[in-house]
C-alpha cells in the first residue's frame, strides 16, 4: 500500500526565500507547530536543494514536485534539468513551476511550461496568491480533474448581490467554474434534479453565503443537507448583519470564513475554498489507505468521514463504525454520540486501538 500523496519543494541552496517559504509550506500543508490541536492537512512534505535530489517516489501514489526558480537556479540549472528530464514522463509525478525572477524562461527545459509568476505579484499578496495557485494545481492532480466548480448557495432576499459579485470575481481571478440559481423558480422537478447533479461529485464544493435570511430559506437548507449527504466539501462565508431569528443547526461542523467588509479578499476566499477541497479529499484518501492497511478484514463495515462525526452523519449512513481525521473529538461531543448506543463506534487513526 502507498500513501496517497507527498509534496516535494525544491529550492536552489542560495535562494533567499527558502527559509521563509519552507516554514510557510510545512505549517500550511502538514501541521502548524504553533497550533498542535488544530486540524492540519498532515500531508507529507519534503524540502530539497536542487543539487541534492534523492526522492523516494515509490512510497506515494502521487508525487507533487514544486520547483522554485530564482536567478541562482537560472545560472546553476544543470542538476535540476537532469532531474526534470528523468522524471517528466512519470504518470505519478506532477511538476509545478514557481518563478521568483523575470528570467525564469531562460531554463530551456522549463520554457514551454506555465509558471506561477510570484515575481509579478505585490509583496503583501505573494503568500496568499502562491498558496491559492499551488492548491489549485495540487487538487486537480490529486483528483485527476480539469476544473473545480463552486456551487454558490445564497438567499435571494439578502444574498443575491454578493453571490453575483463573487461569481464574477471567481471567474475573473481564477480557473474555477461557478454555479448558482439566478431565478426564483426553485420548486420545479428540474431544479431539484439540477441541485443533485451539481452537488454529487468531487468536482464540486459548496460555498454558502450566510446572510441574515439564509437559515430561513427552504432551498438554502436543502442545499446544505444534500451536500452533506453526498459528501461534498462545504465552506461557510459568514456575512451576517443584524443576526438570525434561528440558525440552521446542520450547516455547522464545517470551516467558516468571516466577511470583514463589503468587499472580500478574493485571493483569501479562493485559497480557503481550495484548502478545504484538498483537506476533504486528501483525508478521505488517507483514511481509506489507513483502513485498507490496518483493518482490511472489517473495512466494508467502516464509514470514512472527512469531517468529524455528528448526529446527521449517523442518519445518513447504514454503518455503525466511523473513522474520521485527527484530532479526536472532545469528551462533550463524544458523550452525545455515545447515547446512540454501544454498537456505534467513532474513532480516528490515533484512537482506533481497542475500538475495532
Amino acid at each position: 500500500m502507498q500513501f496517497p500523496l507527498a509534496i516535494n519543494f525544491i529550492f536552489h541552496k542560495n535562494n533567499k526565500n527558502k527559509q521563509t517559504f519552507s516554514k510557510l509550506f510545512y505549517s500550511f500543508f502538514c501541521r502548524d507547530i504553533h497550533k498542535p490541536l488544530f486540524r492540519g492537512l498532515n500531508i507529507p512534505v519534503y524540502f530539497y536543494d536542487s543539487d541534492n535530489l534523492v526522492i523516494n517516489f515509490e512510497a506515494y501514489e502521487k508525487n507533487i514536485i514544486v520547483i522554485f526558480v530564482d536567478d541562482n537556479l537560472v545560472v546553476d540549472s544543470k542538476s535540476i534539468e537532469e532531474f526534470f528530464n528523468t522524471y517528466k514522463e512519470e504518470n505519478n509525478i506532477h511538476f509545478i513551476f514557481v518563478s521568483f525572477t523575470e528570467n525564469f524562461y531562460k531554463i530551456s527545459s522549463f520554457s514551454s511550461f506555465q509558471f506561477i509568476r510570484v515575481h509579478e505579484i505585490e509583496e503583501d499578496r505573494k503568500q496568499t496568491y502562491l498558496l491559492k495557485e499551488l492548491l489549485h494545481d495540487i487538487v486537480r492532480f490529486l483528483l485527476q480533474i480539469e476544473r473545480i466548480k463552486i456551487f454558490i448557495s445564497h438567499s435571494k432576499r439578502d444574498g443575491l448581490d454578493r453571490a453575483l459579485e463573487l461569481k464574477c470575481q471567481i471567474e475573473a481571478y481564477s480557473k474555477l467554474d461557478t454555479f448558482f440559481d439566478a431565478s426564483d423558480i426553485q420548486d420545479s422537478t428540474e431544479w431539484t434534479k439540477s441541485l443533485h447533479q451539481n452537488l454529487s461529485n468531487q468536482q464540486n464544493v459548496l460555498l454558502a453565503i450566510q446572510t441574515d435570511s439564509y437559515s430561513s430559506r427552504e432551498w438554502c437548507k436543502k442545499e446544505i443537507l444534500i451536500a452533506k449527504k453526498n459528501k461534498i466539501p462545504i465552506l461557510i462565508l459568514k456575512a451576517l448583519k443584524e443576526g438570525e431569528d434561528r440558525s440552521f443547526p446542520y450547516m455547522y461542523n464545517v470551516p467558516t470564513i468571516k466577511c470583514k467588509n463589503e468587499r472580500i479578499d478574493i485571493d483569501l476566499l479562493l485559497m480557503k475554498i481550495l484548502l478545504e477541497v484538498l483537506r476533504f479529499y486528501y483525508q478521505e484518501k488517507y483514511l481509506k489507505y489507513f483502513v485498507d492497511s490496518y483493518c482490511p478484514d472489517i473495512k466494508d463495515d467502516i464509514e470514512i468521514l472527512s469531517y468529524p462525526p455528528e448526529l446527521l452523519t449517523v442518519l445518513n449512513s447504514d454503518k455503525k463504525k466511523f473513522i474520521y481525521p485527527d484530532p479526536p473529538l472532545g469528551y462533550e461531543e463524544l458523550e452525545i454520540l455515545s447515547k446512540l448506543g454501544n454498537e456505534y463506534k467513532f474513532f480516528t487513526p490515533l484512537t482506533c486501538e481497542g475500538q475495532l
